[in-house]
């Protein structure tokens, strides 16, 4: 009997949270809202364009980092840090990826972007290194493809790399032991290298084949500011044009979609302003987001003098104090979803 009674609660249970859903999705959900919501998200699902875009500008980037020679058991040689902290902080949400985002890495003066799909990618966790890693077997395929090389032989370059262990003053040997390491050190060691294995494992697994770079992340080369902001504009629009089901026969499905281009400065408009206008125009039609951000090192003056020069560019800003690109992305997307864009 008490089984029996065990079950009969848990089958409650299940039943009221399942009437709980129902009932909260029907009386929070405004019709017009989620139709133009499931409209939207069907365009940018479509492949063309996703709905948030972030572009990352990364000048003085060395020729080994932007050919995948770095090491990924030292992240701040190369500011290699700073690229994997702007994937996460673009794509993690605290339980999944955000489908409706893309972050473009801009790495000048080798003119190559490296553009990371939310609703793509696959084997990725949120920590820097795996991101790293990901980041580091793309650029590799790509420059090995470049100098003719095969995959293997762009590997051996890398592994040719000075030990950063030896450069940290890990070599140590134990006094009472000549010539050996330290029992904690050999531990340590060990366990970081399987560590290092199993997420090697996970990353050339997620790649089509030997050689593909994971899924969703895409190599892009002879890459200028300007013309990334045009093809972004380019495939929103096509984004639009995509004919997408609803019930509602009165709906014009075939509109084009606005995008709105943010540059992120300190002494620009109020940020929360200036979407504050884009929303009035979500209520009508679809609106893509293009977030351009600059890194440690900040915009250049051609940057400055590109970006003012076009009309369709609005200088915000999200405070008087400069912050981390991460964090201001996090920011970001804080107002964007406040407002449903």
């Amino acid at each position: 009997m008490k089984v029996s009674i065990n079950v009969m609660l848990w089958l409650w249970l299940r039943l009221w949270n399942l009437v709980s859903a129902f009932t909260f999705t029907v009386i929070t959900t405004p019709g017009k809202r989620a139709e133009t919501a499931f409209t939207r998200n069907a365009r940018f699902n479509s492949g063309l364009c996703s709905q948030r875009n972030i572009v990352v500008v990364s000048h003085n980037v060395s020729n080994d980092t932007a050919a995948g020679l770095f090491d990924d058991r030292n992240l701040l040689h190369g500011r290699v840090d700073v690229l994997a902290r702007c994937i996460n902080s673009g794509l993690w949400l605290s339980n999944g990826i955000r489908d409706d985002t893309s972050v473009f890495l801009m790495f000048f003066p080798q003119n190559r972007t490296i553009e990371v799909v939310g609703r793509s990618v696959s084997a990725l966790n949120p920590d820097e290194r795996t991101t790293a890693l990901c980041l580091q077997r793309t650029l590799m395929i790509a420059s090995a493809k470049n100098n003719n090389l095969t995959f293997e032989q762009q590997q051996e370059e890398k592994e040719e790399l000075p030990n950063i262990n030896i450069e940290r003053g890990y070599n140590n040997n134990n006094p009472s032991k000549p010539g050996s390491w330290p029992k904690s050190r050999k531990k340590a060691l060990r366990i970081e290298r399987k560590a290092r294995e199993a997420m090697l494992r996970r990353i050339n697994r997620a790649g089509e084949t030997d050689v593909a770079p994971p899924c969703g992340f895409i190599y892009h080369e002879n890459e200028t500011l300007a013309g990334r902001l045009d093809k972004i504009i380019e495939a929103a629009a096509a984004a639009g044009s995509v004919d997408v089901d609803s019930n509602d026969d009165d709906d014009d499905d075939s509109s084009s979609t606005v995008t709105r281009t943010y540059m992120l400065v300190e002494d620009g408009e109020p940020f929360g302003e200036r979407l504050s206008l884009a929303a009035e125009e979500a209520r009508t039609t679809d609106v893509a987001s293009i977030l351009i951000l600059g890194d440690q090192n900040g915009y250049t003056e051609c940057d400055e003098e590109i970006l003012r020069g076009r009309n369709d560019v609005d200088r915000v800003s999200i405070g008087s104090r400069s912050l981390l690109t991460s964090q201001c992305i996090t920011i970001c997307h804080h107002y964007l979803d406040a407002l449903h864009l």
